[in-house]
Formats: C-alpha cells, structure tokens, sequence
C-alpha cells in the first residue's frame, strides 16, 4: 500500500470551489461501497453503479486484488463531466445522515462526498483502468 501511495496521481479539483478527499484503498471485489451509519449492505448484481436505502455501490469488476487510487470531490452544483476516463456512470440517492464515505476492502475510508447534510444527491464515478486502477467520485445535492 506504501508503495502505491507514491503511484496515484494527485490531480488538483475539477472546479473551484470543492471539498476533495483522497485515499489508497485495497480492493478484493472490483468495487468500493458507502455505508451510511446504521445501514447495511446492499445486493449490487454486478451493476457499475447502485444506491439502496444508505448505501452506495460502485463495481467495475475485476478478480485481481491490489491497491485502488480513489478521489472524491463535493460539489455544490453540478460539475462539468470529464473525458479520457474508461468507464463511468451517474445517480441519484438519498442521503440519510449527510454523511457518505467510501471504503474498499481492507476499511480505508474517502472522506466524505457530501456537502449540505441529509437529502438527496446526485453521483457521478469514473473509472480508469491499467496496472493500478484510479476512480473519481463527484457528488452534489439536488435541488430541495
């Protein structure tokens, strides 16, 4: 995990103006989730991208473990998409408790992808492929 630390690009925000996090993350499945506190899993089926009450999923599959290089950014509107990225998607879920951290297998944590607590958002995730895979994840509320 040290050694891939020093691997992942740490690009600046795609916008002015926002939250970002970061974090190496270990990955057995293809895919990290978010648990809200006092929710539980959720049956993705293989999907690139699911919401459920309090969870998020994010699989772009793989059987190969290793490190993950992940980003997440909060938004406070919604944030131009960007090219270049082998896979991505977009949905919307409810956050219970406006708080939404992603973590991968070996339980390291993304900061927070929320801004303006509880209420519904909307998500955006890219995925680029190659030895060591990157992710972005783009979060905004919608309009109350």
């Amino acid at each position: 995990m040290a050694a891939a630390k020093g691997t992942c690009p740490r690009r600046g925000p795609t916008v002015a103006g926002v939250r970002r996090s970061w974090a190496v993350m270990w990955v057995d499945t293809g895919g990290i989730q978010a648990w809200e506190a006092g929710y539980g899993a959720l049956d993705h089926s293989g999907r690139f991208l699911r919401a459920g009450t309090g969870t998020v999923h994010l699989t772009w599959g793989g059987e190969q473990a290793g490190p993950v290089c992940v980003t997440g950014e909060a938004h406070r509107s919604r944030p131009p998409a960007l090219k270049g990225w082998t896979r991505s998607g977009e949905l919307s879920f409810r956050s219970r408790t406006g708080v939404v951290e992603f973590f991968g297998d070996g339980g390291e944590l993304l900061g927070d992808v929320t801004v303006g607590g509880p209420g519904r958002y909307r998500l955006r995730a890219y995925v680029r492929s190659g030895a060591q895979p990157e992710v972005l994840i783009m979060a905004w509320p919608l309009k109350r």
